[in-house]
């Protein structure tokens, strides 16, 4: 027991084996999904994703959208090109990611703890069963591989003298090509990551460049500050923002107007807006002039001067009302927290009834489309259906317990009371770990070496929720940091706990004072 406490540094040999319990359960969980759903889940967001690989491979035109980035719409048509469907081979090979992208986390842990025979194999276990780490594996969207790139990135600045090294440094820029392009959101992690190498290493001109570093990250910096398609942020935000969006008065007059009864609407919600939000969003992109005014429906008609209107309002809402901004993006955070951790997908029945539901449009318009990925016609698609119907994945309440365990928020009154906004919400004990692994790597002996977790994760979550809805699955790329801190607080709390056991020990086993005489 006193050797997990050990301060010693850990060789690679011992690095791996105290990642091995986790690879192991990991692998365990990874390959039971794998066999009663071998296919992967076309979710709502996957055609967009895919899309790119069936431009390519059916009419020949190499046409990335800008909604997504480039990275993953490639890896995509990579997977695609290989004589297996893409539809089993995908998920095979990000659980394998996955699997890697676990020992990166070790990896990190090992440079973080000052006891890593402790850390390393609690916190590689932990992400080893995180139910949504699992679930993102098997479906075709880029999160996976987003978590990856952002695990990478960091475990790369923290491997000792990578920044005076040519062929240190050139991975670390590759590195962060792989974070800046897989993902629109993946900008914030990739600017965090960024100052983080400043704080960490120094001076960057001092840094091992060459030509071919300098070329990465070059590249890494285009990729940042383009592809994605921005114009959908700003009225995303705007919604986020709405009930602080001035009614009347200049700049946009008419159309602040226009807003007025949305925005009461909105306004009346009170501290409980961040709940709502999502019900007024899709009436701000839409045409139909029923749905707000006639003046806000043809502003949509204009791409270009919506964005830039959406923008205008939103930056003077917040302008006026930054702590009230603050306080909607914390609370939006928090709904998104207290979010199940278990998709219902993994059971097949639930994956199956959704997977004909998304893909039912394309196979009455377009039953061609999916003898790409998929490599089977209707009939045969409905035959698996009724095959996945009758499986049963025995890890899902093993999900559950993980779930009620390591949930980070929950609600503090009954179900559907947030009147009180973010009072609505309490910590969990491993949120509350959580939240002294931040305070815990403040300190000055970590804080430059914990700038590369923190700064990134928290850019992250700041960008992605002031915009987004309460969403539980953008939280995926950066859980394992919270994992990770709450493990340091528990390592932290334990070593008090043995030293405080310590000194009781002595003090009883000393017997009285000298000076005393005994009754």
């Amino acid at each position: 027991m006193l050797s997990l406490f050990s301060s010693e540094p850990v060789d690679l040999r011992t690095f791996l084996w105290l990642c091995a319990p986790a690879l192991l359960v990991g692998f365990a969980l990874r390959s039971h999904f794998l066999w009663v759903t071998p296919q992967g889940y076309f979710g709502a967001d996957s055609g967009s994703y895919y899309e790119f690989a069936h431009q390519l491979f059916t009419k020949g035109e190499f046409d990335l959208s800008p909604k997504r980035r480039w990275l993953y719409p490639i890896f995509l048509a990579l997977v695609t090109a290989i004589p297996a469907p893409c539809w089993y081979v995908l998920p095979l090979l990000q659980h394998l990611i996955g699997l890697a992208t676990i020992v990166g986390i070790g990896w990190i842990a090992r440079y973080l703890s000052l006891r890593p025979r402790f850390s390393v194999p609690l916190v590689t276990l932990i992400c080893a069963v995180w139910p949504r780490m699992l679930w993102y594996e098997h479906e075709f969207i880029a999160e996976t591989l987003l978590l990856a790139a952002f695990v990478f990135t960091v475990a790369v600045a923290l491997t000792p003298g990578v920044f005076t090294s040519r062929q240190g440094l050139f991975l670390l820029t590759i590195a962060t090509i792989l974070l800046a392009g897989m993902k629109g959101a993946g900008r914030f992690l990739w600017l965090g990551a960024i100052i983080g190498f400043v704080i960490h290493a120094g001076d960057p001109r001092r840094w091992a460049w060459t030509w071919r570093s300098g070329l990465a990250g070059l590249t890494a910096l285009l990729l940042a500050i383009t592809v994605g398609k921005s114009s959908q942020g700003y009225w995303l935000l705007l919604n986020s923002v709405l009930p602080m969006v001035r009614e009347s008065g200049e700049p946009h007059r008419r159309y602040r107007e226009a807003l007025r009864p949305v925005v009461l609407e909105a306004r009346a919600a009170g501290n409980s807006y961040p709940w709502v939000a999502q019900n007024f969003k899709k009436r701000f992109n839409s045409k139909d002039s029923s749905a707000i005014h006639p003046i806000w429906a043809e502003l949509n008609k204009d791409e270009l001067r919506f964005s830039q209107v959406a923008r205008s309002l939103s930056m003077d809402a917040i302008r006026d009302h930054p702590l009230k901004f603050l306080q909607f993006t914390v609370t939006t955070t928090g709904i998104a927290m207290s979010g199940s951790l278990v998709n219902h997908r993994f059971d097949p029945p639930e994956f199956w009834r959704e997977q004909l539901l998304n893909t039912r449009n394309r196979w009455i318009k377009k039953p061609s489309y999916f003898s790409l990925p998929f490599r089977v016609d209707a009939g045969e698609f409905q035959r698996l259906a009724r095959a996945g119907d009758l499986r049963n994945y025995r890890f899902t309440g093993f999900l559950h317990a993980v779930d009620k365990h390591f949930r980070w928020v929950e609600p503090a009154g009954p179900a559907g009371a947030h009147e009180s906004g973010l009072a609505s919400l309490r910590l969990r004990p491993f949120g509350i770990l959580m939240v002294l692994g931040v305070l815990i790597s403040l300190r000055p002996s970590l804080l430059r070496r914990a700038a590369l977790l923190l700064l990134p994760a928290g850019l992250y979550i700041l960008g992605v929720f002031a915009v987004g809805d309460a969403v539980s699955r953008y939280l995926h790329p950066v859980e394992w940091v919270g994992i990770l801190l709450a493990i340091l607080a528990l390592e932290i709390l334990l070593r008090l706990l043995m030293h405080a056991l310590g000194r009781l020990w002595r003090a009883v086993g000393a017997g009285p004072p000298a000076h005393e005489t005994p009754p």
